[in-house]
């Protein structure tokens, strides 16, 4: 049953990040994308304007699912796509510096991460782990309805992706579910590193996992968006150890591709700041971005491993040398990317069974946010280790998986 309103219904209305893409629904679904309908005006103003859906009804419609991040909605949204069986997907938005009028006009290296991946190739690589694109096209800078013959040009592209969600969506348990995750983002970047492409922006949400295989009866945007449902979802899903999860790179906006060996470029922006940028171990993210170079694929590196340790910490004893190497201040004591995937192997392929059943570190995110009080810090922890004893009793009972070893 839903739950009250705890406040005016008023409170739900768009946000100003939210308000291109309700000005945008009807020209989206011509192009054959449906946003929510918490994005068609027409249902909107039937609940807040005209009162011919109750409170309970609009729950259950999602009319009230604000984004937790108001940022959130000026990057992208989700929406079903009507012309491929209503299947998930993201839409990304950029707006042009300069109008165009058709797509064969669009300039690639103005829109920095189509440019990034027209150099991805989509032959079949085992090492390639980044989101393919599955659509490109161009909106209008005003809605439908106010267009005009002597309307500008498109303004805007969006780019469009298959659905995944953010790897935290569903928490790894014991090591033989995380060194998956582990290499197969090793591979990625030794991919990019060898087509001569640096991401320079890696960090844990800038990481998706494929949903279908996980979550086989499909999976609640409003939930992978509102940090506030991870732990509080009962949707069916499957363990790691009984399927295998496919990761994947996104968000090439800060990528840089290098033509020759010259991998220095200039710092400009990024939410895990290097160290031998601001000449610290640990910017404090207030800090405004600087100009100064850096090589960086070693800042690839080094941003990898933070994420690694984010995510893990020290709870994977076999792993703990490899992520200290990548995270070292000095840029010149890192190892390439190449070397990391070397060592990775070399510490993992032969692991006792034992160690493949250690727990690990969990990594929801909401266990770690500093406002998140202390009934909801006890039941992540509950839950984590409720979670971690079943998966090991599962484990014990299946037998491990074998583990990826070297292509």
């Amino acid at each position: 049953m839903p739950r009250p309103l705890n406040r005016p219904k008023q409170d739900f209305e768009l946000q100003p990040s939210e308000q291109w893409w309700s000005d945008h629904y009807d020209e989206l679904l011509q192009r054959g994308y449906r946003l929510r309908e918490r994005y068609n005006r027409n249902v909107m103003d039937a609940w807040l304007v005209r009162d011919e859906i109750d409170n309970d009804e609009a729950q259950l419609r999602g009319l009230i699912d604000i984004p937790d991040d108001d940022s959130a909605a000026f990057v992208g949204m989700d929406a079903v796509q009507t012309t491929k069986n209503n299947r998930l997907v993201w839409i990304k938005l950029f707006r042009l510096k300069d109008p165009v009028d058709s797509i064969e006009k669009l300039v690639l290296k103005d829109v920095r991460e189509l440019f990034i991946n027209s150099l991805i190739a989509r032959q079949p690589d085992p090492f390639e782990h980044c989101m393919p694109l599955t659509d490109v096209f161009l909106a209008h800078d005003k809605p439908l309805a106010e267009l005009t013959a002597t309307s500008p040009s498109s303004s805007y592209v969006c780019i469009v992706s298959p659905w995944a969600v953010l790897v935290d969506r569903h928490p790894w348990r014991i090591a033989a579910e995380a060194l998956p995750f582990v290499q197969q983002l090793l591979e990625g970047l030794v991919y990019l590193h060898r087509i001569n492409v640096a991401h320079r922006d890696i960090h844990p949400r800038n990481i998706v996992m494929g949903s279908a295989e996980i979550f086989p009866n499909g999976v609640d945007p409003t939930r992978n968006i509102r940090l506030r449902n991870i732990l509080l979802d009962t949707a069916p899903y499957l363990d790691r150890i009984e399927v295998k999860a496919e990761y994947c790179y996104i968000d090439f906006g800060w990528s840089t591709y290098f033509s020759d060996g010259n991998h220095v470029v200039e710092w400009e922006a990024g939410v895990l700041r290097l160290p031998e940028v601001f000449g610290m171990d640990n910017p404090p993210r207030e800090a405004k971005p600087t100009r100064t170079p850096y090589d960086a694929f070693a800042g690839d590196v080094w941003q990898l491993g933070t994420t690694f340790k984010f995510f893990f910490g020290n709870s994977i004893p076999s792993l703990r040398p490899l992520f200290s190497a990548m995270t070292q201040c000095d840029p010149s004591k890192r190892p390439t990317a190449e070397q990391c995937l070397t060592d990775f192997h070399a510490r993992t392929d032969r692991l006792p069974r034992w160690q493949l059943l250690l727990p690990v570190r969990d990594a929801s995110y909401i266990a770690r946010q500093p406002d998140s009080g202390w009934r909801l810090r006890v039941a992540c922890f509950i839950i984590h280790w409720s979670e971690y004893f079943r998966l090991l009793r599962k484990a014990l009972r299946l037998g491990l998986p074998k583990r990826e070893t070297s292509q």
